[in-house]
């Protein structure tokens, strides 16, 4: 059974100086021993990616035992038991004349794989600043998350916070053509994820003596309406986490029909979007365009004395392709209306080289709606995969549920594949995805008499 030194497994383990106030002064502590420890001891370890920390507050009687032993702080919970049964099979030196018969510090463990090198970006390309934004001067940050493959090239992308759809493709697409130099251990390469920040901001043009700090995409009534109830009353408005891009209903894109939708949404202490409620719509599509959308996001919850609580809004939703919250680039209507003409453009799957790999999934969100109804069930969605593997145009063939068919096709426009080729050659391609839906266990809490209040609720 393969064994490491805690040296090569734990990293740096080193007892501190610094103790409570509360405790005596301690003589400096030295390890005496350093068992060998065997990586089955960490089976919880197992699949961690990322390096963590856990700083301990260790007891050591008077022979240098570790007798007790708490966790003060740590990164993540995943190594909080490790670092505890770590600490108590090491021995530091016994007590000097004077000293009390039990001393405490604190100790910093650092859980790092024994990585010889950590991962070095090698090239990471500037994200393009998303046109439509432009003129509203928004700005924003998007954090990813991604494992670095072996090879120094990237996969399994996962959005952490995104303050606009636009933002969010536009990242996605730098961290896709960014280059790596793996992390080594024993000095062979390994797979690591790794978490990466991408920043929007307007640049000044050349010459100008003006400053344009920019503001976010979407902004949340600092207080609430006096109207609604004390159970909905914020002292803190909830954040956008993650914006989630919208579905412009494909048969109504064809025929150039624009319009909008108003809908009501509830925000729950986990800053989930939970019920919501269509006010009007100029098409029943583009109000369930907009439940879905709405069901995507996410939100760091409102507080109130620094507790998590519910909140409710409304928020209208305009599709105009022109617009920057249903925005389709010139690229994309292009490509829709010369397929439009001549549909053989789009080349069938059976004629692709091979199967398009999707490289960022996210899922969608199971509509809350039908939680009390237990339902599963299918969706089948259709689009058209451009050359570089983006997504447009998602429709909805079949859906055993109306709702899994929006919130499928709300997931699928965000999703990114590697190109579809033909003879080795990127091509445009129409592709079918099917989705399952599973009802969760346990149906969300709901605040009573919402109906009654919901049109009472703040603009957004």
């Amino acid at each position: 059974m393969a064994c490491l030194r805690c040296a090569l497994w734990l990293g740096v383990f080193v007892p501190s100086q610094v103790v409570r106030a509360e405790d005596a002064p301690v003589s400096p502590m030295k390890f005496l021993e350093t068992p060998n420890l065997d990586l089955d001891d960490f089976p919880e370890l197992k699949f961690a990616t990322l390096p963590g920390k856990v700083v301990v507050l260790v007891t050591v009687d008077a022979a240098g035992n570790v007798i007790a032993a708490e966790v003060e702080k740590s990164s993540h919970p995943v190594f909080e038991q490790s670092a505890l049964n770590a600490v108590k099979r090491y021995r530091l030196s016994p007590a000097n004349e004077g000293d009390p018969a039990e001393r405490k510090a604190l100790m910093p463990i650092v859980f790092n794989k024994g990585f010889d090198e950590m991962a070095k970006n090698v090239k990471l390309i500037k994200p393009a600043y998303p046109k439509a934004l432009s003129k509203y001067g928004n700005v924003g940050t998007v954090k990813t998350s991604f494992v670095i493959r072996k090879d120094g090239t990237v996969k399994d992308i996962q959005v952490l916070s995104s303050a606009h759809p636009l933002l969010e493709a536009a990242a996605v697409s730098a961290i896709l053509k960014s280059l790596w130099e793996p992390a080594k251990l024993r000095g062979k390469p390994v797979e690591v994820r790794a978490v990466q920040p991408l920043s929007f901001s307007l640049e000044n043009p050349p010459g100008s003596l003006l400053a344009f700090e920019g503001v976010l995409p979407f902004k949340i009534p600092a207080k609430p309406s006096e109207k609604l109830q004390p159970a909905f009353q914020y002292d803190q408005p909830p954040v956008v986490k993650v914006a989630g891009a919208s579905v412009y209903p494909y048969e109504l894109l064809k025929q150039r029909v624009k319009g909008k939708a108003t809908i009501f949404f509830m925000i729950d202490p986990d800053g989930r979007v939970r019920q919501t409620e269509v006010v009007s719509a100029t098409h029943a599509d583009f109000g369930a365009a907009t439940q879905a959308m709405m069901q995507s996001w996410k939100f760091e919850p409102a507080m109130r004395q620094g507790q998590p609580i519910y909140s409710v809004f409304k928020m209208e939703h305009v599709f105009d392709e022109d617009e920057r919250d249903s925005w389709i680039d010139d690229d994309a209507l292009r490509l829709l209306r010369a397929s439009e003409k001549n549909p053989s453009l789009l080349v069938k799957l059976s004629d692709l080289d091979a199967l398009p790999v999707p490289l960022y999934k996210p899922m969608p969100a199971y509509p809350f709606n039908l939680k009390k109804e237990n339902k599963s069930g299918l969706a089948i969605i259709e689009f058209v995969l451009d050359e570089k593997g983006a997504v447009h145009f998602p429709r909805i063939v079949e859906a055993d549920q109306a709702e899994f068919g929006w919130a499928a096709a709300t997931a699928v426009v965000r999703w990114r594949f590697t190109p579809p080729l033909q003879k080795g050659k990127p091509v445009q391609a129409r592709l079918r995805l099917p989705m399952r839906f599973t009802a969760q266990d346990e149906p969300a809490p709901v605040p009573g008499q919402v109906e009654s209040q919901i049109t009472e609720m703040a603009p957004l």
